[in-house]
């Protein structure tokens, strides 16, 4: 779907077809949400071939670019909605046992601290497949999960994280979004309505530690029987 203002409806290439007696290389580009017309068909008005590739580019950027904002704008959450990890009970599959603990609760104490030794980040031991949940206690609709990171050693160890959404307590839920870039330690997810009571965050397939810092969920109850 095309963001609010934008020129068209979602559009794949297309010429134009002038009468004969028009016909030259004017195109009509119609790319993404947004439209280039050239109507002047006589050849000598024509832009060459290298503007036209520009104007194309652009477009293509823009496009991208609308797109792009449309979707972050609309995994946002309403205004006035709470974090519900803040309610809720958090557990993972072992603590590490350092001076700086690593429960689990840490991940939802609302403290956005990225330093380990700070006392507000979890830590598991190294397992295969590593995990840590948050159990909503009743069904949600969620539109956001977000992820902060640690930044001050080791935060490539999140990388190929999944976040899931379900109603099994053991964490084989479907999988909203998978960490693959680490420019920043807030880690966003839009979940567009995944319906569930647990948020877990799984590293699948190696042997790893697990470290959250923060998770905030955003969403909203699911009203009737599901």
């Amino acid at each position: 779907m095309c963001p609010s203002g934008s020129l068209v409806e979602p559009l794949t290439s297309a010429i134009s077809t002038p009468p004969a007696s028009q016909r030259g290389p004017c195109v009509l580009v119609a790319v993404g949400c947004y439209t280039y017309t050239e109507t002047r068909y006589n050849e000598h008005l024509c832009p060459s071939s290298s503007s036209r590739m520009d104007l194309l580019i652009s477009l293509l950027l823009l496009g991208s670019l609308g797109l792009t904002q449309a979707q972050t704008l609309g995994c946002s959450p309403h205004s006035g909605v709470n974090n519900l990890a803040l309610k809720g009970v958090a557990t993972q599959i072992s603590d590490l046992q350092l001076p700086t603990m690593g429960y689990a609760q840490y991940a939802i104490d609302g403290v956005k601290d990225t330093t380990y030794k700070d006392g507000s980040c979890t830590h598991t031991t190294q397992t295969s497949n590593p995990w840590w949940q948050v159990d909503l206690k009743k069904y949600h609709s969620v539109s956001k999960v977000i992820l902060t990171n640690r930044l001050d050693c080791c935060s490539t160890r999140l990388l190929g994280a999944q976040v899931r959404i379900g109603n099994s307590p053991d964490n084989n839920n479907p999988v909203c979004g998978t960490v693959t870039s680490l420019a920043s330690a807030i880690l966003p997810f839009c979940c567009n309505g995944m319906v569930g009571q647990y948020i877990s965050v799984v590293i699948p397939g190696r042997s790893e530690y697990l470290t959250l810092c923060e998770v905030e969920v955003y969403g909203d109850p699911v009203k009737g029987c599901y």
